[in-house]
């Protein structure tokens, strides 16, 4: 049903208000009419007077209430909800004082609620009645339009007690919802920015107004912006951001309620104005050079932001003024920057739009000249002859002109003419004096990040007879008829190796041996001299050549003489697949080729040699592999030998010598550059009687030997899988000039001559390696886990080292020393000498340090052995052996159960004067009798030379792994060294 409103148009003056409650006091209303009914007959008298008596108590409020109210409300609702009113009763003193009296029905328990807007402390409840029937034909509220009837029923056990009652309010006016000025607050903040949050604040003139809805109109729109309930104190709040730019006019809409009509406020103006931004540009890369894109990107503007950025420079050369427009709140340009280096200012503007105001920010971008590139020079290289400056020019891209310069070396030469991809610069006569060396060209831009690559620029200087070259072409198949002749040549090369293209130099051919003519030396003017040699008979010619009276060495090397054979032989052609000994046309049995015939492979073929085919192998004088058109290949199958003196590439590239199934080949005056060796399980040996040098392309073996008596040098680095094999007679240098090193996986046999120089051996195999014939190393690594053994005496003059294995000695010796001077050797636990180190003992104070230990429990126990006032030095060799020192192992002053079971023999050479400390290194896997007995007074040493010494105390005694020192004096030649043990 619904609610019945009424409320009075004017409140009582206070005088009013005193007088009608002294009448009330002694006064009964008009209108009272009251009703018993007794409802069972089995009530107790006191249950009917606590009902009557709770009867009367409601009667009194509610009349008292009803009396003075000006607003009735009426909710007929019963039981009603917990939150509902069942009478609500309200009058007014003042404008700003209002009462309210709320009567709830509860679970039935009639409670008085009193309320004073004005002074909580008036604010209080009340229970006027208990027990009240929720019954709706018992207890209910009416109103008749001038009166108020209340009905109530009381039950106490089977006592019902029924009042009713009527109460006229003063009401002067029966009308609709009173009406309140409702007030709109000016906005807060006022003026705002687009985007941003404004509070609208309507207020009532009453407090009392709680209940109902607020709509916030903008009639710039006249569409509600927002809408919020009213609040306990008459207020109503909203907060709203989505007004757009400009000037706005805000009202304010009250609902109404059950209390209170429905009222309009009055107007704010509210402002709203563009929103600030804020430009951020970024440049990316930050630093590049000239031709480089650049990426400039905004991204700091609002994600509904609309309009323009333009971008400029701050230099006019730059043409800059680009215009992009805004997405997602940025925008994005490239720009490559073709004008002036240093650092250039971009600015990013922001247009702004409708709502949002314009902004800028800058960025600065470094610019530099690009990288010069270059790509070549001419010349390449000058003789140091008296005369003018040299012009160099040096080509490329990139270059700046007027600001890139040409450095030579360290020197900035002067630059007499610029162009984009040109330079031409002087070289100065004060730096080309120094002779025979190369220099770096570059070009330099100042500002640029990095200067050009470098091109070799050679200054070449005077011949030099060490370095210069005789050869001969060719050195067989020349017919002894006198038809054909041999080339001899005298190659000029100053003295690090630049071939020097002037001639003039003084250069003399001599025939040393041979029947043969010999004609004068043409100086063919580009460096080279040449003469020639014919032979009417068979047989061989040896030459020797001098440049200003000094020898000129064969092909490099240190052997002076060059050979030419004067033999008739057979020149066979391959130009397909075949095997040597399908071969025809050659001086050898069945035609096959001989020891004078040249065999050329080319058009692709491949030659097999197998000597299965063949009886006592391959024979030829020379072999050449491809022609001026194309290439050729020599394969050898297992266990065929192929002699040949000389093995030539005919064409640039692709020609192979395959080896691997196996195979050996001998060559016997030369090998040449411009082959390629697959090494397979196959051995090369250079054999004859002159000198040969490894061909400077070919850097890894299988097997390689040195026979009969030639001196073979190395031309760089080179690698042996199998064995290396310097036969008796034969040299294996490894250059004069460079000293290149050696990698050897197999066995190294020495039966020759090995020169060292300052180069260093090292033997990496997978499997144990052995040293057999004596040979003296300036450095030698062992690198293999599998260990070395070595046959014979070894020297090592300058370095040692040990990375993984042992050297084990058996009876030999490794020799570690040079004169005076001990070798530098590095060990450790897993690498070390197995045996006899001998190193030397010089004068004076000096310690030597002995790199030794045993193959039991892989022990490394190494020797340290401080010498004193020593008068005349000597050599020393120490070695550890694990084990007991014989039977003879006293019991004093070392116990024959309680020991380290190790023990070290010195063994000493012409060493006189002063005393010496031996420090013994062992581990504890070496203890017999256990380590308990080890302590600081029960470890001792002992020495035996023909018979035991007296106990030698040490200075230091540790456990685990440690050093313990004993000492001796007062020995000569080896007495006094002997055999070391260590024990309790």
């Amino acid at each position: 049903m619904k609610k019945n409103i009424w409320r009075k148009q004017k409140g009582l003056t206070l005088l009013e208000l005193l007088v009608a409650f002294a009448i009330f006091a002694i006064f009964i209303p008009a209108f009272i009419t009251f009703a018993r009914t007794a409802i069972s007959n089995n009530s107790s008298i006191q249950n009917q007077t606590v009902a009557t008596s709770q009867l009367k108590n409601a009667f009194n409020y509610i009349t008292q209430d009803g009396q003075m109210a000006g607003l009735v409300i009426v909710n007929p609702a019963v039981p009603p909800a917990p939150a509902n009113c069942v009478l609500k009763l309200q009058w007014i003193n003042y404008p700003s004082d209002t009462i309210e009296v709320d009567y709830t029905l509860l679970n039935g328990v009639l409670t008085r609620i009193y309320t004073d807007f004005l002074n909580s402390a008036k604010n209080g409840s009340m229970i006027v009645a208990t027990n009240v029937n929720p019954d709706t034909a018992k207890t209910y509220f009416t109103w008749s339009g001038t009166s108020l009837t209340v009905n109530l029923t009381v039950t106490i056990g089977n006592a019902n007690e029924v009042r009713q009652f009527g109460v006229t309010p003063r009401v002067t006016q029966s009308s609709a919802q009173l009406a309140d000025t409702l007030t709109l607050a000016a906005p807060n903040p006022s003026p705002a920015s687009f985007g941003s949050t404004v509070t609208l604040t309507a207020n009532f003139n009453l407090s009392s107004v709680k209940s109902g809805t607020v709509t916030f109109l903008d009639s710039n729109s006249a569409i509600p912006i927002g809408t919020a309930p009213v609040l306990t104190g008459g207020t109503a709040t909203c907060t709203v951001s989505t007004l757009s730019v400009g000037n706005h006019t805000i009202s304010a809409v009250f609902s109404g309620d059950a209390e209170y009509a429905s009222s309009t406020s009055n107007t704010q103006s509210l402002t709203i104005n563009q929103a600030t931004t804020s430009t951020v540009v970024q440049a990316a890369p930050s630093s590049c050079a000239i031709g480089v894109p650049v990426t400039f990107t905004v991204n700091s503007l609002p994600s509904g932001a609309a309009g323009n950025v333009t971008f400029t420079s701050n230099i006019s050369g730059d043409s800059m003024n680009i215009v992009m427009p805004v997405s997602g709140g940025g925008a994005v340009t490239t720009f490559t920057f073709s004008s002036a280096t240093g650092v250039h200012t971009i600015t990013a503007t922001y247009s702004g739009d409708i709502d949002y105001a314009g902004s800028y920010g800058t960025v600065g971008v470094t610019i530099v000249y690009p990288d010069p590139v270059l790509n070549s020079i001419s010349p390449t290289s000058c003789s140091v002859n008296p005369g003018a400056a040299v012009s160099l020019t040096a080509n490329g891209s990139q270059f700046v002109v007027n600001i890139s310069q040409v450095w030579f070396g360290a020197t900035q030469l002067t630059v007499t003419s610029w162009s984009a991809n040109q330079l031409i610069a002087t070289i100065p006569t004060s730096l080309l004096t120094a002779a025979s060396f190369s220099v770096s060209v570059v070009v330099k831009t100042p500002g640029a990040t990095n200067p050009s690559g470098a091109k070799t620029f050679k200054i070449i200087g005077t011949a030099s007879a060490a370095m210069s070259q005789l050869t001969v072409s060719p050195t067989t198949n020349i017919n002894p008829d006198g038809s054909t002749a041999a080339t001899l040549i005298v190659t000029a090369i100053d003295s690090v190796g630049n071939s020097v293209p002037t001639g003039g130099a003084t250069v003399t051919i001599t025939r040393l041996s041979g029947t043969c003519t010999l004609s004068g030396v043409t100086d063919v003017g580009n460096g080279t001299y040449t003469a020639t040699a014919k032979s009417m008979s068979t047989g061989l010619c040896v030459f020797v050549a001098t440049l200003g009276g000094s020898t000129v060495n064969n092909g490099g090397g240190s052997q002076a003489q060059v050979t030419v054979a004067f033999v008739a032989g057979n020149t066979i052609n391959v130009t397909s697949n075949k095997n040597w000994s399908a071969l025809t046309g050659g001086t050898g049995t069945g035609g096959v080729p001989g020891p004078t015939d040249l065999v050329i492979v080319s058009n692709a073929a491949t030659l097999t040699v197998d000597l299965s085919a063949l009886s006592g192998g391959a024979f030829a004088n020379t072999v050449v592999l491809g022609n001026s058109a194309n290439s050729g290949n020599l394969q050898f199958n297992s266990n065929t030998e192929l002699t040949v003196n000389t093995v030539s590439a005919g064409y640039s590239s692709s020609c192979d010598v395959d080896m691997t199934s196996g195979g050996i080949l001998v060559v016997g005056t030369s090998m040449s550059t411009g082959l390629t060796l697959t090494p397979g399980t196959g051995s090369i040996n250079f054999s004859g009687a002159g000198s040969q040098t490894l061909p400077s392309d070919i850097l890894i073996y299988n097997n390689l030997a040195t026979v009969g008596s030639i001196n073979l040098t190395l031309s760089h680095a080179i690698t042996v899988n199998g064995t290396l094999n310097i036969g008796t007679g034969t040299t294996l240098d490894v250059n004069s000039v460079s000293s290149y090193n050696l990698t050897v996986k197999g066995s190294w046999t020495n039966t020759g001559t090995f020169t060292a120089r300052s180069s260093t051996v090292t033997l990496s195999g997978s499997s144990a390696q052995t040293m057999t014939g004596g040979t003296t190393f300036y450095g030698l690594t062992v690198n293999n886990s599998s260990g070395l053994s070595i046959n014979n005496d070894e020297t090592v003059t300058n370095t040692l080292t040990l990375t993984s294995g042992d050297i084990t000695t058996g009876s030999n010796t490794l020799i570690a020393y040079s004169g005076t001077t001990n070798a530098a050797v590095t060990a450790n636990a897993s690498s070390y000498v197995n045996g006899n180190l001998k190193k030397y003992v010089g004068t004076g104070a000096n310690t030597v340090n002995f790199e030794v230990g045993t193959s039991v429990n892989v022990d490394y126990t190494p020797a340290s052995v401080v010498f004193t006032g020593v008068t005349t030095g000597g050599t020393l060799t120490v070695s550890a052996t694990s084990g007991k020192l014989s039977s003879t192992f006293p019991s004093w002053p070392i116990s024959g159960t309680r020991y380290v079971n190790v023990y070290w023999q010195m063994t000493g050479a012409s060493i006189a004067g002063g005393t010496y400390t031996a420090n013994l290194t062992w581990i504890n896997n070496d203890l017999i009798g256990g380590s308990s007995h080890i302590s600081s007074t029960t470890l001792n040493g002992g020495q035996y030379v023909s018979s035991w010494s007296p106990k030698l105390t040490p200075t230091v005694r540790n456990t685990n792994s440690t050093t313990l020192a004993g000492s001796g004096s007062g020995f000569t030649t080896s007495t006094g060294f002997g055999y070391f043990v260590l024990g309790n």
